[in-house]
């Protein structure tokens, strides 16, 4: 589906001259603007805030990621591992990390300056099975790093060998366009995790390695409603929020988030442009969200103050596990999002900006038509903090 475009050059001056008119401290000046964006199909991207099209942010990554993504290799990798059980402890488990390490290792992981292969196992004591990981190692803020998360375990297809795969397939393709000169070693370092889901996390955070600047989660789901959909579940942010009483949280069986220990970052607004960009590559991608739902992992990184986002990509209705175009779309996504995290530039701001705009036009104009003044003004704040994280991510300007 393509985009729909923007309004001519004088429209488009006119706005930028509006809304400077209008400018107050949470709004972008009118220099920060510019023409020739365009708005994504809202089709692509139903019940959610327009995505801001552009060469900028995660679009400077997905094309080269999409093309140079290995899709039968990684089809090898997933079939080689489909059937077998993959629960800690089993052989099934050790093989397919096996697998993954050979791959890996034969793209240079472990060998080549700045490609790290670490294979470590269980803690003392510990049944949580071991956990792969692969490193790029950042240009200039190495000591930071970017997580590329996704797990191993049971038999269904949101947790065996397919989603995992994708990344194996994704970090193939970075080390290939690293060679060639394609994309550049961006300046923070990107930590590909693979291990079991409630503990291989955790144990990397606690080893303190690095400063975790984000976190990207992604899952393959064979119970979604739509073998074309892909969920997108957000960071903690005032569409998650119930500020319940004890008692009410007691009933549910889980702790309410309270707004006051929110704090705004601007992750899912680069997720929403890498779906949209995925999206235009591959000729057409239905894709949608949900607010955080303390479900697959993430929250170990959330707990620890991480930006985290989960992609949660469905297996096509009739298929035990995903085909190669929707690995390929899958990882992608993901990849794109942890590149733009890790090497961002002041060219993506204004697209960043503006999709940021369309997320408080949307979200402020909903809560109010409900009649719900506080959530407003929850993401007005929201969205006012998000502005000032992008400033910090792509100009390097304190928050």
């Amino acid at each position: 589906m393509v985009p729909s475009p923007r309004p001519s050059f004088l429209t488009a001056a006119a706005l930028v001259f509006v809304c400077g008119a209008c400018q107050g401290p949470d709004f972008p000046s009118p220099e920060e603007l510019f023409v020739g964006l365009e708005y994504a199909d809202p089709s692509l991207h139903p019940n959610g805030p327009g995505v801001v099209v552009a060469e900028t942010g995660p679009a400077r990554f997905a094309r080269p990621l999409f093309e140079a993504f290995g899709v039968q290799a990684t089809l090898g990798l997933t079939r080689s591992f489909q059937e077998r059980p993959l629960t800690p402890g089993a052989g099934g488990f050790d093989e397919c990390l096996d697998g993954f390490a050979t791959s890996l290792a034969a793209a240079g992981f472990g060998k080549l300056p700045g490609l790290g292969l670490r294979d470590g196992g269980p803690s003392p004591g510990s049944h949580a099975g071991r956990t792969l990981v692969a490193t790029i190692e950042g240009s200039a803020r190495s000591h930071e790093a970017v997580a590329l998360v996704t797990y191993l375990q049971g038999s269904g297809a949101s947790d065996n060998a397919g989603g995992a795969a994708g990344h194996v397939g994704l970090a193939l393709a970075l080390a290939e366009l690293l060679r060639e000169g394609e994309i550049q070693v961006p300046a923070r370092t990107l930590v590909f995790l693979w291990g079991v889901e409630r503990s291989a996390g955790r144990a990397w955070l606690a080893e303190g390695a690095h400063y975790v600047f984000a976190a990207v989660h992604t899952v393959m789901d064979s119970a979604a409603p739509s073998g074309t959909l892909s969920l997108m579940e957000r960071h903690p942010d005032p569409g998650a929020i119930h500020d319940l009483s004890p008692e009410e949280q007691a009933e549910r069986g889980a702790p309410a988030l309270q707004h006051k220990r929110l704090r705004p970052n601007g992750l899912a607004v680069i997720a929403r442009c890498a779906l949209a960009d995925v999206s235009r590559l591959a000729g057409g991608w239905q894709t949608s969200e949900i607010p955080f739902e303390s479900e697959g992992g993430h929250e170990r990184f959330i707990d620890v103050g991480v930006p985290t986002v989960l992609f949660r990509h469905a297996v096509p209705q009739g298929r035990e596990s995903a085909d190669g175009e929707h690995l390929r779309r899958a990882a992608v996504a993901a990849g794109a999002t942890a590149l733009a995290l890790a090497d961002p530039g002041p060219a993506d701001l204004e697209r960043y900006l503006l999709t940021n705009r369309e997320e408080l036009t949307l979200r402020v104009g909903v809560a109010e038509e409900a009649g719900e003044g506080a959530l407003a003004e929850r993401w007005r704040s929201w969205c006012t903090g998000v502005r000032h994280w992008f400033r910090t991510l792509c100009l390097g300007q304190a928050e």
